[in-house]
């Protein structure tokens, strides 16, 4: 009697990350990220404070997520 030749499901390699994923897991872990929601809503209030003029998405963003990780307030006064 022939043995039957069953594959169960697929079985594909693991996915080998590149040196750059490696070091940017690495750091990430280290550095605890932050949660993409937590930086949104910072960002929005610097928008509220600031009376909601447009044009300055990107700085409350990167404000937002600097203030988060610690590294204090840029611009503005603090509290």
């Amino acid at each position: 009697m022939a043995a039957k030749n069953e594959t169960r499901g697929s079985s594909k390699p693991p996915v080998k990350e590149s040196p750059t994923e490696s070091r940017r897991g690495a750091q990430q872990e280290r550095t605890a990220p932050l949660d993409r929601d937590v930086i949104a809503r910072r960002a929005y209030e610097r928008y509220e404070k600031r009376g909601k003029t447009p044009g300055r998405d990107q700085e409350d963003w990167f404000d937002a997520e600097r203030e988060l990780k610690g590294g204090g307030h840029a611009g503005g006064h603090q509290a």
